[in-house]
């Protein structure tokens, strides 16, 4: 259990009539238990994935000449629980790929490495142009790119940028020390977000971060209509709708002086930001129109591809701190004219994953194709006969660039990566005009010598088609290898933190008792979801839910696992590469003893603390007197208004029974530090059980209707002997 902003010099009344009402011990116990409450949340926090800790949140620029200058620092909280450190960061990076440049991030904590992490930023992409709905152009934008954010460990005080030619030291502790001066403070935290689907931890989830730029502070309602109708429409196609619940939507909302983007004027052979080389612009009738907007959204990403567009990075980034679990941003243009861009991250994310769509006809399908290459990192399917000719990437060239899940350069239809999705009878590679999966050469503009899995029927495509069957594949796969961000490896659908007993260490089983294990299963839509428990690597028959009583009459100091596996047999993964992908699972250890006699009961051991892995940031502290014989709990929740409630329980037990009930009290009008007179009151009644040192439950019923069962685990692993100590 672990109550935020808990300070021991501002305690509620419910903590002081506890101590006019109880005993003198009870006091003392109570005390203790709050004194201690600052290591006990430290083991929350590592133990309970939603568990709240802070990091330093950055947002840098580079320059042409590869100098990294600070825009923001701010402090702000994750549900983050590891740091990456990649031993390709610790040295120094050696890029001569022209299209990028490549810098290491490192962090320290005094001498220790706390984070290591490779970020590239593209100094050459591809942006659209020509007619709606379709893409052409092959363009240079570097400017708008040069901006990254970082997230790094609170305890890192020393970061250093390592450009390969040279290196620059920041003072994490200097920074944090002048944030206020920083260019881009002003956007840390400053407005509000509002989450329209949260459906679990940001730990185990893809967060998409959705941010309105070009309104006037009087068009919050019609930003959230755009939102909804982007949020409703790229969860509509499959198979975003079956796994919308592995995702969280968060709005952000930053009013602008003046609606809509920048619409630069075209002039021949321009080379500014103040004017457009593509004859496209020639039919733009609001240009010229420069306006004062939050992100600086402008038409004509660099001054050549009228439909590209291009913000400053570094404040949405900056905006983006407001919400710092991000994964992928996607930013939502008040502009009538057709315009979008898909920046694909870098390995971390450092650079973000950003897409950008202006409020055309088209909105909700253009930003679910530039999502396509931001969040799922597709490459477009589209070819031009003028196109470049070189080979932009290879399945195994290693100085060119590994393909994206939809291209290849291979033509051996035994090793093509989508040959399971070949549909019968087609030829490989396979002619234009095709229905079915094949491979169509033509993509990513080059006419020759990339290949695509579909002829024109996908997403990637053409902006009125549905995904293609290799493309719904790597929107699933994405989600469990991680590549959207965090959590590094990917969503797992054994919720971490929900297992009870905890697999990180061994538990106790003694023979000829019945144990229950359990974790919470994440379910896409579909029922596509299978489990089963395994015992030393065999299936245990029947056993295919989220849960299993488990006995064994195994020998005294017999050590045994057992495992649950999820597995996701969706009909949308088939290829051999991305099966792995779709098992995950649990082991615990378990320890086996014989047998002492006697029922499991309530015993000393059995005092701490005890909370609910789906519900952290509530629990039980719990004393328990076998001579007395006593028992008394201090519950901390929260009511509907997200406030603190405080109840106390103290009573009898019969000795050799593992379950009591208690009253439930509640305590009103006291304040620290004051002799008022304050009032504990009954407020219902309460059923303590408990099957082992491990795992228990609370059943309460409040005088106001209120009732429910609370699973309840040990925070703390059980002391040594705990089974033995509470048998009679």
């Amino acid at each position: 259990m672990y109550v935020p902003g808990f300070e021991f010099s501002n305690l509620p009344s419910q903590y002081q009539q506890s101590l006019a009402n109880l005993s003198a011990s009870a006091v003392r116990k109570i005390d203790r238990m709050l004194r201690i409450f600052a290591l006990i949340s430290a083991a929350l926090a590592l133990l309970t994935p939603a568990a709240a800790q802070n990091m330093h949140y950055l947002v840098f620029d580079l320059n042409s000449a590869s100098k990294a200058t600070a825009l923001l620092h701010t402090v702000r909280p994750t549900s983050r629980q590891s740091w990456p450190i990649r031993p390709s960061a610790v040295l120094s990076p050696m890029s001569k790929n022209i299209q990028l440049r490549r810098l290491h991030a490192r962090a320290y904590a005094g001498e220790s490495l706390v984070y290591a992490d490779v970020i590239e930023l593209e100094v050459q992409t591809r942006v659209p142009s020509a007619p709606e709905a379709t893409h052409v152009h092959d363009v240079t934008v570097a400017k708008d790119r040069s901006a990254f954010a970082l997230r790094l460990p609170i305890i890192a005080d020393r970061l250093i940028i390592d450009r390969g030619t040279h290196q620059q030291t920041f003072d994490l502790r200097d920074l944090q020390a002048k944030a206020k001066e920083l260019p881009l403070s002003g956007f840390a935290g400053a407005v509000e977000v509002k989450s329209s689907n949260q459906s679990g931890p940001p730990s185990n989830r893809v967060d998409i971060l959705v941010i309105g730029e070009g309104y006037l502070e009087q068009q919050q309602a019609l930003f959230a209509e755009r939102a909804d109708e982007f949020e409703n429409g790229f969860f509509s196609r499959r198979p975003l709708r079956e796994y919308r619940s592995l995702y969280n939507v968060h709005r952000l909302f930053v009013a602008s002086e003046e609606t809509g983007a920048d619409h630069p004027p075209y002039l021949a052979n321009c080379s500014s930001s103040q004017c457009c080389a593509d004859p496209v612009a020639l039919n733009d009738l609001r240009a010229p129109r420069f306006v004062n907007t939050a992100f600086d959204s402008t038409f004509c990403a660099g001054g050549v591809a009228h439909r590209g567009m291009a913000l400053n990075i570094g404040k949405v980034l900056a905006a983006a701190a407001s919400a710092p679990d991000w994964d992928v941003i996607a930013v939502l243009i008040n502009d009538p004219t057709y315009g979008g861009r898909g920046y694909a991250p870098s390995v971390n994310g450092a650079p973000a994953a950003i897409a950008v769509g202006t409020a055309t006809a088209s909105a909700v399908l253009l930003m679910t194709h530039e999502l396509g290459h931001s969040l799922f990192l597709l490459g477009d399917e589209y070819r031009i006969e003028a196109g470049d000719i070189r080979p932009y990437c290879s399945e195994d060239t290693p100085s060119v660039r590994r393909c994206p899940d939809n291209h290849t350069d291979e033509t051996d239809a035994g090793r093509v990566k989508w040959r399971e999705w070949f549909s019968p009878d087609l030829p490989i590679p396979t002619p234009a005009g095709q229905p079915g999966v094949g491979l169509f050469e033509g993509a990513s503009f080059y006419p020759r010598g990339i290949y695509r899995p579909v002829d024109n029927a996908c997403l990637m495509h053409t902006l009125t088609a549905r995904w293609c069957p290799v493309c719904s594949e790597a929107t699933i796969a994405s989600m469990y290898d991680g590549r959207f961000g965090m959590p590094e490896a990917g969503i797992d659908l054994i919720e971490p933190g929900t297992e009870v007993p905890a697999p990180q260490l061994p538990v106790q089983m003694i023979g000829g008792q019945s144990k229950r294990f359990t974790a919470f299963v994440l379910q896409p839509e579909g029922e596509t979801i299978d489990m089963q428990w395994l015992l030393d690597g065999a299936p245990i028959t029947d056993a295919t839910t989220d849960s299993l009583d488990l006995q064994l009459d195994s020998a005294d100091g017999e050590v045994r696992t057992l495992e649950l596996r999820v597995v996701d047999n969706g009909p949308f993964v088939r290829s051999t590469s991305k099966l792995p992908l779709t098992v995950h699972s649990r082991v615990w250890t378990l320890q086996v003893e014989a047998p002492e006699g006697g029922d499991f009961a309530f015993c000393a051991e059995l005092s701490g603390a005890w909370y609910n892995p789906l519900t952290p940031g509530q629990g039980l502290f719990l004393d328990v007197n076998e001579q007395t014989p006593l028992i008394f709990a201090g519950w901390f929740t929260w009511n509907d208004a997200d406030e603190r409630e405080w109840y106390t329980s103290q009573g009898g037990f019969e000795q050799g029974s593992a379950t009591a009930t208690l009253p439930v009290n509640q305590t009103d009008g006291g304040r620290f530090d004051d002799p008022q007179a304050v009032v504990t009151a009954p407020v219902g009644a309460s059923n303590l059980k408990f099957a082992d040192c491990e795992s228990g439950q609370l059943s309460y019923l409040f005088d106001d209707g209120r009732n429910g069962t609370i699973p309840l685990r040990k925070l703390l692993p059980a002391p040594e002997g705990c089974a033995a100590a509470c048998r009679r």
